[in-house]
């Protein structure tokens, strides 16, 4: 506050002191003007603007000061209570109490709904006055105080006061802009053109001399930029200290009648922002502070007298009920404050909305009584007060505070009864708002939810308490005019689906904003815009459902705040979308709004600012807004600062996480599975809790009905209960989120695997039990068949014996038969011969006939030809010619017709048969007699031919030919008569013969029918024989083929038998194991292996506590992979899966999860498999990902999405799997538009990062699978880069033997399948069907030959891996760094800690790198370098060289990130990190006592480092190398012998040694097995492997690590340094060297151990020796012995290494063998004979 914003507030309040003056003397102008009065006045007033102008930014206590300072200084007569509570009276110049000036309100029961209606108070009275005084001086002002102390409604108070005054309302957030205010003078003001310039004022609607006032609300809440600077607030200062700005065209726009207003919270308050004091000297600033008790009193009570007036019983409670209410308030406003949960904030807002509550809940109440009314307070007081709360500690002691208020305030009420828990207020039941029964509405909930499931939403919801809390705390909420909703739970909890499901039973539209990439600030306008219309227009109920993630631009949650302060969003509606809403609004006008009441309804004739601001009322009623959060994002907290209305004007309702109640309640209906496992073993099926297990069964037990008994189902729901509590409890301390979609996800997996294992085991075990009782039929099948062989042996020889008396039978019937075959052939020759004489006598007939058939034939046809009418017209002839007459008695003749006239003639022609008697007339029936009678008619006749016959009549032509020809054909045969007889004497003679052969031919047919019929007889009986013979064959092979098959899958046989065995066990463990892989698919993808071990020790517990059996050999991914891919395994290593346990694990959870997988690759080991997987691969920032998704949803195709860091929200859908009924398709609802979902589509999400950068939102959508190597994967990865660069041949034939044996397993067991199938399947007795033996013979051959190729393969392939075990110290020793570099860089880094606190210097300014991708770089690069070995000694001496390279390329990437400080001792810490892969180690030494080893009870195992030391010495009985399977072979051989013999107390050293048995992994694996193993027993070899794989083996053994002395190293330095012709610098520094080495090696020891040395014929100057030699010398063994000067002759050593070989060291103080250090000291002898030393 500055001096001149003081000074013109006290102007400011004179000037309205002096106007009040004048007012009341133009009042009364019959009353002159006392002077005294005046002077009085005047005096009194200026007292009272000094107090008000200097105290009206201050507290009251600061004001009260101010009031005291000045009256003790006045000398006007104050009052003695003080001037703050006084005003001066114009009209008398006296003091006035303003107690004295608050008007007695009286209100009805409807007007407590009304949010417009202020009780004015005795605060708002003083407020008023002073904020008139600055208003009417047309001065720029601030509000300041808490949200909810009445700033907005003083100010309204205030300007209804005023005349010519409109106000625009305009909600500040952290992202307000000054185009917030351009849109408002665009909508308020119109533009004027003048002389002076060019003016922006209210437009002239608004009417004359009208002044804009802009209410600017939280108006210090715009974030300053990166200067500092709130540019809102600079455009504000500028606009009232200029008069205008400037506009886009560089044009000044001045300002006319344009008022600026402010309010703002404390800028103390948390994100408000100091407005700065350029602009706060052009602003008066009033505190307006909450209410006072006594004003709250006074405004509740006024609200709850004219309330209980519905209730005129209950209206003697109205001051009961104000303490109550104004006592809960303030308790939860003093004991929760908003630093501790943003929601935590109590205004009189929340007594107001406890009223609006009331009011909503007696109007529909008749003669409600006390104690119902407790109880409606008590339901309001819980939804406001105790849901907002987050603690159950919390809620139960603001539960007890709203019982104790109530018993202490409601006498005569029964307490009990009124606050009986539930407390459910609903009227669904009848639509009656009133206290219901929890079964009751759950019945209701659970009837309507199946309804909105299958109209609405296609997710399946449970019914559960909370639930149903819920659903009414929200239903509440919904009912009430202004109601608005901030949901906020974790993920998952379902506060959206809650919400539209509770607005569909209302009958609420829903909407919600399908955000995505492309969505806009403009695309949120527009649907606001839409939604706003369908309120405020249609008068459409909506209930607005708006997510936090949806809020892709600070704009979005700045607009909600206006709409949801004021119904309006400043700038929403402008122009031409200002001018269609007009429109709209004057079509609806008179449209029924009855129900809001007049004040909303349009009329045409109303001004577009009347229209507009019913239509805003309409909106704020109408439109609901439901904001649903996640407290678990990082920007709850910092919602209430940026968005203040987001608690101020919404209800909390505080969801959290589902409780246990809830967990159990959906876990037991959602998770239910058939648990009647024991596979009707009634004793293996039931389920007894063990002992203890009480406390797990707590809840389940408690929501049992009484006659109900715990079940498996219900030990299993407490177990899936425990396992996700004990899952979010490990994942609190990590960024991993967890919500109850992984719980949901855990029932939906569980249900998923245990119906299909239970399924598997089914159709395994009745095949197992078909194919053992096939078998056992075809076994019982053999004995039968062999005892029908016997049988049939018999029938054979009786039916041969008959076969053959059929056979004598045959023979002499067959030679009768003979015999008379000749006789017949003899009749058939003279048959033959008669026969040729007769052709002979026939052939001279046959000829003449032959040459007269033709004729006769033509005139037949002729005859055929003559028509009806040629015969009527010879009919009709009464006398014919002579010819005719002729030709007609030659046919008469020649028919034989007696025609004895001309009469007897014409009846003969009229009969119908008359032609066909001609052509059918029989030529050989005429006798000579005919021929005469015709001759005779020729000759009588003259002239008669063929053509005068044919002239004479057309059908007597015809009949002359024919009788002619008939004529000459009778002649012919007439003279052949002769011929013809003896012809037919020839022929009767011949048929004779044949009567004669027949007879002959049919007594032969006898014989051969009999004949025929013997041989059939015989052929039957030798069929017989033949099928008798054939089937004791096929008998015998068949006895024989099932034999040898029976007996061939003996082996099958019995394990199968097992297996059925097995099966009551398995289906007894099935709930357990699918409940172990179920939370193992659904929470363990998120940790790394340390974590997902200790989750599945913890589950394992929480089965043995409630009795769950489960098999503690389960081995998960196997269990888990798919049936129908058994060698997936391989498939994955050539798909570049990495090969390490976890990796596995890892792909299982990918391929095998309910929900998509999001891979966190932060180390890019899994980019390559992963790609490998799917068909498309798209980012969320490409341009083409919208419709890339669109298309792999549609198509089902396998979707890749890679740049996480750019999550688009319109995956949300598709990761939710919100499929929809659309038109009868299912259907996704992807960025505007419904797309057919194919169920094959898989959407992958890929992030390079780790789950820090993951919202919570998107980690609860997902399965997240967090890829991280772990040391024994890149212990691996590095073996094989060195195995690609050193020996190519041994990967390939490994690769392929590895594949190719996969393959051959899968055949297996395919094979095994198909017999056991087949068996299984057969129909009837097995051993009938031939081709199922044999085929099952080919299989079981071929399963034989398979078998025999894997052990084989398995041989050769133990011979490659000990091949590969040869480098496996080597891949130790790289991953080892690699750990130490990851936990040096972790957050929680002890050593940097350290380091930080010794130096002082900021750990951050150490970087320890930890980029995995570029450490595998560099050990790429570093095994590529030099060339490889070729031997045992090549290959030792090339890993030393590359132990070295590495070293040095690792070093020189690590070391230029780290303080040089540091440098030397996280140096010192890499190399520790890789001792540490050791056990603890012995006492060093050059030999160890056997009698040590004999001592300790146990075996020992030798630790040998770079091949230093050896074995001699132990005195060992017996020592064996391994290295091939021979050597594994003997070496078992010798251990049995070692475990059943007796010990030898006598020997001196060890009974056996085995050398390198870190060569031979399966003999390790042996020795693991072996629960004790003998102490006679000694091992050597190479730490790494033995150590990183075999843990347990360790626990057995005493571990011995053999350490070389100094001597050993002296003694292999080059010989020009220990016969001493090397120059005397290189001495010195192989001197030094050899010392810091010795400490290096043994620095883990707190003292360096006193040995005696005696150096070798190193002969140095005395001068050289003094001063280097011996100071050393004292340094390392002189002071080292005693244990105080062990830690300064080490520091003495560093200084001299540091002195004579500089800051660049020669050798790196990483060597972990000697046989680096002498590499190292041979390359250095090469560099110094060539001068580069």
């Amino acid at each position: 506050v500055t001096p001149i914003q003081l000074i013109l507030s006290l102007r400011d309040l004179l000037q309205r002191g002096f106007e009040l003056l004048v007012a009341d003397q133009e009042s009364h102008p019959d009353f002159p003007v006392d002077a005294n009065m005046v002077s009085s006045y005047a005096g009194k007033y200026l007292v009272f603007a000094l107090t008000w102008s200097f105290g009206a930014s201050s507290s009251w206590s600061c004001r009260a000061e101010i009031a005291n300072f000045i009256r003790d200084r006045s000398t006007i007569p104050l009052p003695e209570d003080g001037v703050l509570n006084y005003f001066v009276r114009p009209s008398d110049g006296e003091w006035e109490a303003w107690s004295a000036m608050v008007p007695k309100v009286q209100l009805e029961p409807h007007e407590v709904r009304n949010a417009d209606v202020i009780i004015t108070t005795t605060d708002v009275v003083r407020h008023r006055e002073v904020l008139h005084a600055w208003l009417q001086s047309r001065r720029s002002l601030l509000l300041c105080g808490p949200p909810g102390s009445g700033k907005t409604m003083t100010l309204s108070s205030t300007l209804r006061q005023m005349t010519n005054v409109v106000l625009a309302e305009l909600n500040f957030s952290s992202g307000t802009s000054s185009d917030l205010l351009l849109k408002t003078f665009h909508a308020y003001c119109e533009e004027v053109r003048s002389l002076q310039g060019t003016f922006l004022q209210p437009k002239a609607d608004f009417g004359p001399d009208t002044w804009l006032v802009v209410f600017c609300d939280e108006i210090n809440l715009p974030a300053p930029d990166d200067y500092g600077t709130q540019k809102v607030i600079s455009f504000m200062r500028q606009i009232i200290e200029q008069g205008g700005f400037y506009g886009k065209n560089t044009q000044f726009m001045k300002l006319r009648r344009v008022q600026f207003v402010g309010a703002c919270n404390p800028p103390k308050d948390v994100g408000r922002h100091a407005l700065s004091d350029r602009f706060l000297c052009l602003a008066p600033v009033l505190l307006v502070d909450f209410p006072s008790g006594e004003s709250l009193q006074q405004i509740y009570s006024t609200f709850n007298t004219a309330l209980l007036k519905l209730h005129p019983n209950l209206r003697g409670q109205w001051e009961s009920l104000t303490t109550a209410m104004i006592e809960v308030y303030n308790f939860n406003q003093e004991n929760y404050k908003s630093t501790e949960q943003p929601q935590y904030f109590y205004s009189p807002r929340e007594l107001s909305r406890w009223v609006r509550g009331l009011y909503e809940t007696l109007d529909q109440m008749e003669n409600a009584s006390a104690t119902e009314l407790v109880r409606i307070w008590a339901h309001e007081a819980h939804r406001l007060f105790c849901d907002r709360l987050v603690d159950e500690s919390q809620r139960i002691a603001c539960a007890r505070v709203i019982a104790d208020v109530a018993k202490k305030n409601f006498a005569g009420v029964d307490i009990h009864e009124a606050l009986a828990e539930p407390i459910l207020f609903s009227d669904w039941l009848d639509r009656i708002y009133r206290s219901e029964e929890r079964e009751a509405l759950s019945s209701f909930v659970r009837a309507k939810l199946k309804v909105f499931y299958e109209e609405e939403l296609d997710v399946p919801l449970v019914v559960f308490d909370d639930v149903i809390d819920h659903v009414l705390r929200i239903d509440r909420v919904l009912k009430q005019p202004m109601g608005h909703l901030l949901l906020v739970g974790d993920a998952g909890v379902g506060k959206t689906v809650l919400s539209r499901f509770t607005a569909w039973i209302n009958g609420l539209s829903s909407f919600q904003v399908k955000a995505h990439a492309n969505y806009t600030i403009e695309s949120f306008d527009e649907d606001l815009r839409s939604c706003m219309k369908r309120v405020g227009v249609r008068n459409e109920k909506l209930c607005f459902i708006f997510d936090e993630s949806n809020a892709l631009d600070s704009g979005f949650l700045e607009r909600m705040n206006a709409l949801l302060a004021s119904g309006d969003v400043p700038g929403l509606f402008e122009g031409d979308e200002f001018a269609t809403l007009m429109s709209n609004c004057r079509e609806a006008s008179g449209q029924d709004a009855s129900n809001l009441g007049s004040a909303f309804v349009f009329d045409s004739s109303d001004s577009d600012e009347e229209l507009f601001r019913k239509f805003t009322r309409k909106v704020q009623r109408n439109m609901h807004v439901v904001f649903t959060m996640n407290p678990a994002t990082t920007d709850f907290k910092n919602r209430s600062t940026t968005s203040p209305a987001l608690y101020n004007r919404c209800v909390v309702d505080w969801f959290g996480t589902w409780s246990d109640v809830a967990l159990t309640q959906v876990g037991y209906e959602l998770g239910a599975v058939d648990t009647d496992l024991g596979g009707g073993d009634e004793e293996a099926a039931t389920y007894e809790p063990p002992i203890g297990s009480g406390d797990a069964l707590e809840i389940v037990s408690s929501l049992l009905k009484p006659d109900e008994v715990v079940t498996l189902s219900h030990g299993l729901t407490a177990a899936m209960v425990e396992i996700h509590k004990q899952v979010k409890e490990v994942a609190g301390g990590t960024t991993r989120y967890l919500s109850p979609r992984d719980y949901l996800e855990l029932l939906r997996s569980f249900g998923r695997i245990a119906k299909d294992r239970r399924s598997d085991l089914e159709e395994q075990a009745m095949h197992i039990g078909q194919g053992l009782n096939k078998l056992e039929d075809a076994s019982k099948s053999v004995a039968e068949l062999q005892a029908s062989m016997r049988k049939k042996a018999t029938e054979l020889e009786t039916q041969d014996a008959a076969a053959n008396e059929k056979l004598q039978q045959m023979v002499g019937q067959q030679n009768e038969a003979e015999q008379r075959k000749t006789e017949a052939d003899r009749l058939r020759t003279e048959l033959e011969e008669r026969g040729e004489e007769l052709a002979l006598k026939k052939e001279p007939i046959e000829k003449e006939l032959q040459d007269v058939e033709p004729t006769l034939r033509a005139a037949q046809n002729s005859v055929e030809d003559i028509k009806k009418p040629q015969l009527d017209e010879v009919r009709t002839l009464s006398r014919p010619p002579a010819i005719i007459k002729a030709v007609l008695e030659i046919v008469m003749v020649m028919l034989k017709e007696k025609a004895n006239d001309w009469t007897d003639v014409r009846k003969v022609l009229r009969r119908d048969d008359f032609i066909s008697s001609v052509v059918n007339y029989n030529p050989e029936s005429v006798t000579p007699g005919q021929i005469r009678k015709i001759h005779a008619i020729l000759d009588e006749t003259n002239g008669l031919d063929e053509k005068s016959a044919q002239r004479a009549s057309e059908a007597c032509g015809p009949l002359f030919t024919w009788a002619k020809s008939q004529i000459q054909y009778a002649e012919i045969l007439g003279r052949i008569q002769p011929l013809r007889e003896e012809v037919k004497a020839l022929e009767e003679a011949s048929k004779e013969l044949e009567e004669q052969r027949d007879a002959v031919m049919a007594e032969i047919a006898g014989l051969e029918e009999t004949i025929a019929k013997l041989k059939a007889e015989y052929a039957e009986m030798i069929a017989t024989s033949a099928k008798l013979k054939a089937e004791m064959e096929e008998v015998s092979a068949r006895v024989s083929r099932a034999t040898q098959l029976l007996d061939s899958l003996a082996s099958e046989r019995e394990r199968w038998n097992q297996t059925q065995a097995q099966f009551h066990v398995r289906m007894r463990t099935l709930c357990g194991d699918a409940l172990l892989c179920s939370a193992f698919l659904t929470y363990a993808g998120g940790f790394n292996v340390a974590v997902r071990k200790t989750l599945y020790e913890k589950w394992t517990s929480t089965m043995d506590t409630l009795g769950i059996p489960y098999r503690s050999e389960l081995d998960v991914v196997e269990w888990v992979l798919p049936k129908q891919n058994p060698d997936i395994r391989v498939q994955w290593q050539s798909n570049a899966l990495p090969q390490e346990r976890s990796s596995f694990e890892n792909a299982v959870i990918f391929t095998q999860g309910s929900r998509y997988p999001l891979v966190l690759d932060a180390d890019g080991v899994a980019r390559e498999w992963v790609r490998n997987q799917v068909e498309t691969e798209v980012s969320f920032s490409a341009p083409h990902f919208t419709q890339t998704l669109v298309q792999a949803v549609r198509f089902g195709q396998a979707l890749l999405i890679t740049d996480i860091g750019n999550h688009d929200p319109v995956i949300n859908p598709v990761l939710n799997r919100e499929l929809i009924r659309y038109g009868g398709r299912v259907c996704l609802y992807i960025a505007g538009d419904h797309i057919d979902f194919n169920p094959n589509f898989r959407c992958v999400l890929l992030h390079s990062g780790s789950a820090a950068d993951l919202p919570p939102d998107l980690q609860s959508r997902v399965t997240v699978v967090d890829w991280r190597i772990s040391e024994e994967g890149l212990s691996s990865w590095v073996v094989d880069e060195v195995l690609e660069q050193e020996d190519t041949e041994l990967v390939n034939r490994k690769k392929a033997l590895v594949e190719e044996m996969a393959k051959e397993g899968f055949r297996l067991r395919e094979m095994e399948k198909d017999l056991l199938e087949r068996i299984s399947n057969s129909e009837g007795d097995l051993l009938a069907d031939d081709s199922l033996l044999g085929a099952l013979q080919d299989i079981k051959n071929e399963y034989t030959t398979t078998q025999s190729k894997i052990s084989e393969g398995q041989k050769v392939l133990e011979e490659l891996q000990q091949q590969e075990n040869l480098w496996s110290n080597f891949g130790g020793a790289i991953a080892a760094i690699w750990d130490a570099l990851v936990n040096l860089g972790s957050a929680g880094s002890s050593i940097l800690t350290e380091l930080e606190q010794e130096d002082g210097f900021p750990r951050d300014c150490t970087y320890i790198f930890d980029d995995l991708a570029e450490f595998r770089t560099i050990l790429r690069e570093g095994v590529r370098s030099g060339e490889s070995g070729g031997g045992s000694a090549q290959r030792e001496a090339r890993e030393s060289a590359l132990r070295v390279e590495i070293l040095e390329r690792v070093w020189r990437r690590v070391g230029s990130g780290i303080n040089a400080k540091h440098k030397e001792k996280i140096k010192d810490i890499l190399q520790t990190r890789i001792d540490a892969v050791l056990p603890e180690a012995a006492p060093d030494g050059e030999a160890l006592p056997p009698t040590y080893a004999k001592a300790a009870g146990k075996p020992i195992l030798i630790l040998e480092e770079g091949g230093v030391g050896s074995v001699e010495g132990l005195g060992a009985s017996a020592t064996l190398s391994l290295g091939n399977s021979e050597a594994r072979k003997q070496a078992l051989e010798k251990l049995d012998a070692l475990k059943t013999g007796s010990p030898d107390s006598s020997a001196a050293g060890p009974a056996l040694v085995l050398q390198n048995v870190h060569y031979d992994r399966e003999l390790l694996e042996a020795l693991a097995k072996i629960p004790v193993l003998p102490p006679s027993l000694a091992l050597t070899g190479e730490p790494s492997l033995i150590w990183r794989h075999f843990p347990a083996l360790l626990r057995k053994l005493y571990i011995w690590r053999r350490q070389p002395s100094l001597q050993t190293y002296l003694s292999q330095l080059p010989q020009a340094v220990v016969d001493g012709t090397a120059p005397v610098a290189r001495l010195r520094r192989y001197f030094v060297a050899v010392a810091v080495y010795y400490i290096c090696v043994n620095r883990e020891e707190k003292q360096l151990p006193p040995i005696t040395f005696t150096f070798p014929a190193l002969s140095l100057p005395p001068d050289e020796f003094e001063s280097t030699g011996l100071p050393l010398l004292k340094a390392l063994w002189i002071e080292g012995e005693s244990g105080d000067g062990a830690e300064s002759g080490g520091e003495l050593a560093y200084t001299k290494y540091e002195e004579y070989l500089g800051t660049e060291a020669l050798f790196p103080l990483s060597f972990t063998a000697a046989s680096d250090y002498i590499s190292a000291l041979e390359r250095l002898e090469e560099e110094s004979e060539d001068g580069s030393g």
